[in-house]
C-alpha cells in the first residue's frame, strides 16, 4: 500500500499507548519537502507535540565538507570547529523551513548529521523515543516500489513507533474539468 499509494499512509504495528508528543521529521531538499512541512506542522498542531528535523548528510558530503575545512584551517580544533559551524547552519536553515509553516519555533528543534539516512532516522527515533515518524515519499506506480527500497523501506522495516508516510500531492482521479 505505501509503495503505490497517492495518498499519506500511517504505518502502525502497535497501538499507540497515548499521543504522539515526540514526532521526529528526517528532512531535504526533495519536492516533497513543503507537503511533508506542511503535514509536519498540522500533525504537531493537532498533537500539541514536539518536533525534532532530522537532515542527514551522505557520507561523501560530509567528507568533503571536512576536507575542505582541514585543508583551509591551520589546526584540527580550528577544523572541527568549522564543521560544527557547517552543521549548526544547516539545522539553522531546517528550523526557518519549519517555522515558515507558522509552527511555533519553541516546539521544533533540528539535528543534522551524515550516513545513510534510514540507518540515522532510526537511531535517533530510539534515542528521543519518538512517538511518530513523519517523512515523505517520491513517487508513486510503477516507479515507487524501487524508491522504498531506500530511506522510506529502512524505517519501516527498523521503526519501532509508526510511522507516517507523506505522499507527493497528486491531482484527484476523476475530477471535473
Amino acid at each position: 500500500i505505501v509503495r503505490t499509494s497517492s495518498v499519506p499512509v500511517l504505518v502502525a504495528t502497535n497501538p499507540p499507548a497515548s499521543r504522539p508528543a515526540n514526532m521526529l521529521v528526517p528532512v531535504d531538499d526533495l519536492a516533497i519537502t513543503p507537503t511533508l512541512l506542511e503535514w509536519t506542522r498540522d500533525l504537531a498542531t493537532e498533537f500539541d507535540a514536539d518536533l525534532t528535523l532530522l537532515h542527514v548528510w551522505s557520507n561523501a558530503v560530509y567528507s568533503h565538507v571536512a576536507s575542505m575545512s582541514y585543508a583551509a584551517k591551520s589546526n584540527e580544533a580550528e577544523a572541527r570547529e568549522e564543521i560544527s559551524n557547517e552543521l549548526r547552519d544547516a539545522g539553522h536553515h531546517w528550523l526557518c523551513e519549519m517555522a515558515r509553516t507558522g509552527i511555533q519555533r519553541d516546539r521544533v528543534t533540528a539535528a543534522v548529521t551524515h550516513g545513510k539516512p534510514g540507518d540515522a532516522t532510526i537511531q535517533l527515533a530510539k534515542a528521543m523515543r519518538a512517538d511518530l515518524i513523519v517523512l515523505g515519499r517520491r513517487g508513486t506506480g510503477l516507479v515507487a516500489p524501487a524508491l522504498l527500497g531506500s530511506t522510506v523501506g529502512t524505517v519501516l522495516h527498523g521503526s519501532s513507533c509508526p510511522v507516517f508516510v507523506v505522499t507527493e500531492r497528486t491531482e484527484a482521479i476523476g475530477a471535473a474539468d
